[in-house]
């Protein structure tokens, strides 16, 4: 199988977090995710990466909507400016629970944003992701 070298969680909820973490290794897609519950802390993981040598670049992203600090629609606006190089190995994920149509049709207008999950990340969205992504798992 295989697999994707890092996944970067982004939700401010520290137990849905956990939860993921945990669905993702369990389902072999990656061994390395990475979870922040703050969005311009992950932000400035990804811009560290043109002076961290150990940093590995995540393939998938999966960035929570309402957040305090900054929101997913925030960090999309700065992920942006990001060098390309870093942002072309990136797809995004918007993962909210959220149940707003706005939300969803707002998602579809970032083209960095490959789709929509609705919580709880389940076998079902990470298959999906796979599928998306043409990975078999």
């Amino acid at each position: 199988m295989e697999k994707l070298k890092s996944i970067v969680i982004v939700d401010d909820d520290s137990i849905n977090n956990y939860i993921c973490s945990r669905l993702i290794s369990l389902s072999g897609i990656t061994d390395n995710v990475t979870c922040f519950t703050n969005a311009r802390s992950a932000l400035e993981y990804l811009k560290s990466s043109k002076t961290n040598s150990g940093y590995i670049t995540p393939e998938v992203i999966l960035l929570d909507i309402n957040m305090p600090v900054m929101s997913g629609w925030d960090f999309l606006d700065e992920f942006q400016t990001l060098d390309p190089n870093i942002k072309s190995k990136i797809n995004l994920f918007m993962i909210s629970s959220s149940v707003y149509q706005e939300d969803i049709e707002k998602s579809k207008t970032y083209k960095e944003v490959r789709d929509y999950i609705s919580k709880p990340l389940s076998e079902a969205a990470i298959k999906k992701i796979s599928e998306i992504l043409n990975l078999e798992v």
